[in-house]
């Protein structure tokens, strides 16, 4: 009997959850509008995502250049000119606080069935003021790679415990050659912002 109340809490919590959050598109103009859930698709390759507004049954398909952010489930997506450039890029928003946003997203194509990934710390300017490049093959280099993930980090968001929780959480066998669980915490990239 205790487990169906604990089953039957953790659906509840999941309806609460999951009822809390509002898919969003923020224009560069500033103004919002809603989109139906589970109808934002990103195309990096020509920079460009596509929705559907609630209400509506038609796809709408905009440029990088023509929103600022996008916010989904539990995700978030914003567009950056890094460092001043003239180009737009998209990337999962992973956390932010008053002085940085942690960004992430895969990089290249899939080399020997091994994807690389991407995640950089920017200031409020859009200024790099971190980087790093990883993969998840099995040998030495990249192995060191992924273990210096978790103090890049944490020295810059070490205040928000949630994000430090979760990375720890995929984080477990760092030093180990086959640390590759950590390559989930960015595949599935869960906006966490300090309030």
């Amino acid at each position: 009997m205790k487990n169906y109340f604990y089953i039957g809490l953790l659906l509840f919590s999941k309806v609460v959850v999951a009822s809390t959050f509002e898919d969003v598109i923020t224009l560069r103009s500033g103004n919002k509008a809603k989109i139906k859930p589970q109808s934002f698709r990103i195309d990096e390759e020509n920079k460009n995502i596509c929705f559907v507004n609630e209400g509506a049954t038609v796809v709408t398909k905009i440029s990088f250049k023509e929103f600022s952010s996008v916010e989904f489930g539990v995700n978030k997506f914003e567009v950056f000119k890094l460092n001043n450039s003239s180009s737009f890029e998209g990337f999962f928003v992973i956390a932010e606080n008053k002085s940085y946003k942690l960004i992430t997203r895969s990089v290249g194509s899939e080399e020997e069935g091994v994807q690389r990934y991407e995640f950089k710390v920017v200031d409020i300017y859009q200024n790099v003021v971190e980087e790093h490049v990883f993969d998840g093959k099995i040998n030495q280099k990249s192995s060191s790679a992924r273990a210096e993930i978790y103090g890049k980090i944490k020295f810059y968001f070490g205040e928000n415990t949630r994000l430090i929780k979760r990375l720890e959480m995929y984080d477990r066998d760092a030093f180990s050659l086959e640390n590759t669980t950590i390559l989930s915490f960015f595949k599935n990239p869960v906006y966490l912002k300090i309030e």
